[in-house]
Order: structure tokens, then sequence, then C-alpha cells
């Protein structure tokens, strides 16, 4: 073999290995438009003992019992700002108590980092903690929309997380609640023991959970926007998936 078909095979093998990081390592594009996230969450298939729906064109996890789910491979230390962070999901009726979607987060002090998630009203809302301590005012901060994502159809909901600079809340690409610095901004979000979580164990999802993706950067405005835009027009997959 002569040493050009030797270069030339060395480069077709690491082409190959390129394509197949990009592709199936953690972090993989899947299906956002808006690049490669840090962590990407699909269901393509259901967790053990779980079971998945059809949402948009994509599946979606089922959480209708006081169950939550922990989601396993986050480099958790690369999520404390700045941050993105969006899903996709689907909410049936109200629980009649707040209702954590996304969060690294548990109640005693030193164990809280950011959560999003849902009102009563079903407003959506983002809390930050910069030293795991929910009674200091000067390191906490929660952002409430004014506005309640729908029941029974699909929604985009992403938060971003700008540290000192911004908290940012935006819904099927509209911006629903914002704070711009001005000390009222933590500087990052606390690296707390807890795991990236799904959910909350004592309180019922009545919906689903689509996919969810953390970007370690801030995205635009009008990032976020076209990407609601595009997926408002994404058709249902095929039938559910239910785990052995």
């Amino acid at each position: 073999m002569t040493t050009a078909k030797r270069i030339a095979l060395v480069l077709g093998q690491l082409l190959v290995l390129a394509v197949f990081v990009w592709l199936f390592l953690p972090g993989a594009p899947g299906r956002t438009t808006l690049g490669r996230p840090l962590v990407a969450v699909e269901w393509e298939e259901a967790p053990r003992n779980m079971r998945t729906e059809p949402l948009r064109d994509a599946h979606a996890l089922v959480l209708r019992t006081d169950a939550a789910y922990t989601v396993p491979n986050v480099p958790l230390a690369r999520v404390r700002g700045p941050f993105t962070i969006t899903l996709e999901a689907r909410i049936d009726r109200a629980a009649n108590a707040q209702l954590p979607l996304v969060s690294r987060w548990t109640a005693e002090n030193g164990g809280r980092s950011f959560q999003i998630g849902l009102q009563k009203d079903l407003r959506p809302y983002l809390t930050v903690s910069s030293n795991g301590r929910k009674d200091d005012p000067a390191e906490f901060a929660e952002l409430n929309a004014k506005v309640a994502v729908p029941t029974h159809k699909p929604f985009h909901l992403a938060a971003v997380f700008d540290p000192d600079e911004r908290m940012a809340l935006f819904l099927d690409g509209k911006l629903i609640a914002e704070r711009v610095g001005d000390d009222r901004v933590p500087s990052s979000a606390y690296a707390s023991s807890a795991p990236l979580t799904l959910g909350l164990a004592k309180v019922p999802l009545h919906g689903v959970f689509g996919p969810l993706y953390i970007f370690d950067r801030i995205l635009d405005d009008d990032a976020i926007a076209a990407e609601a835009a595009v997926l408002a027009t994404r058709v249902l997959p095929g039938p559910p998936v239910i785990a052995p």
C-alpha cells in the first residue's frame, strides 16, 4: 500500500469516528435547531418501567403518577451558568400545587441550584440560587411569568440564565418574563449535590415531558423564537414506546 493510500485510509477512519461522536455521544444535536447542546434528553426508548407517547414529531415521557425521573449522565459541573434550557411538554390539567418541571434542587439548605416549573395556575417560573440557600435574598432569585402555559396542547418552554445579567422565560418563542441585572440576578447557579430531575415525587404531573436540551451558553431571543416556530409545524411520530 502506498503512502498516499495509507493517509487516505486514516483520514477516512477519522471521518467515520467524527461522525459517530457527533451523532451518538451525549450532547449530540438531536432534533433541535439551536446547535449542539451540552445535554440532549430524548425519549426514543422509554426508561425501564415507564412509557412514552407521541408529542408532535417526537416521543414524550409519561409521568402521570406521583413520581419523578432522574436524568443520568449529566455533566452538572457545567450547568452553573450561563445556560439555556429548553423543554417541550404538554400539561392536561393543573396539579393544584407548584410543579417543578426541570430542577437541580432539594429542600434542604445547600441543596438548591436552579428550578424551572409551573405555579398552581400554570404560570412558568425560573428560580436560581447561587449559594444553595433560600433564606438569603441577595443570592436567591425567582422569576415568575404572568401568562400560563396552555392545557391539552404541546408547548415549548425556554429558560435563560446569564449570571449577573439576565434571567428570562420564553413560551412558544415569546418572551414572557425577564429580570435584568441591577443586583437582582445571581452570580451563578450553586453546585448542589442534587441530580437533574424531571417532575417532583410528591406532585402528580398530568401531562408528558418531551425532548429536553441544556446549552452551556446563552441563546438569543431570535433563535429561541425560530426554534419554537419550527417545532410548531412538526407532525406526530409512530405509536407509543413501552419499556419491557
